[in-house]
């Protein structure tokens, strides 16, 4: 999903990965989705694209433990064409349990790429902070897992 608010040929992207996609669509923005967008403008982006460690669309992240396939085929290629199109890339999926492996996953993919992550805040874990419990004008930091954040839910 895309936002822009500056019409140019060059625009400075800013690309958030979250969960799990919920109710916002091409047309309509939810709480979260308003968020990202006021974020990566205090930022300094002009448009901004979301994509998710799970394809699933629900608004219930614990469906996804139970889901047959809550990844989908394509969402690996999905999340590496925004990054490769991307200025910055954030880390906001938070420390939800079904998240910890996927996490892992995403960002051994991203880390073979030489990806930069970047994230607004962490928990006290160090997971990337869900971009709702944000502090307004909270400036981007680099973000890299600790050592055992990966580890807990295996």
């Amino acid at each position: 999903m895309t936002r822009h608010w500056v019409e140019s040929d060059n625009q400075s992207m800013l690309t958030v990965i979250m969960l799990n996609p919920s109710i916002a669509d091409a047309t309509h923005d939810d709480p979260t989705l308003r968020r990202c967008t006021g974020l990566a403008k205090a930022a300094g982006a002009e448009a901004l694209r979301v994509v998710n460690l799970f394809a699933l669309r629900s608004t219930d992240p614990d469906s996804l433990a139970s889901a047959d396939d809550p990844i989908g085929p394509l969402n690996d290629k999905y999340i590496l064409a925004a990054v490769e199109e991307s200025d910055r890339i954030v880390a906001a999926w938070s420390a939800h349990p079904v998240a910890s492996r996927r996490a892992e996953a995403v960002y051994e993919l991203l880390r073979k790429g030489d990806v930069f992550l970047e994230c607004w805040e962490t928990t006290k874990d160090g997971h990337p902070r869900h971009p709702l419990y944000v502090r307004n004008l909270t400036r981007l930091q680099p973000w890299v897992p600790s050592g055992q954040m990966f580890k807990r839910n295996h």
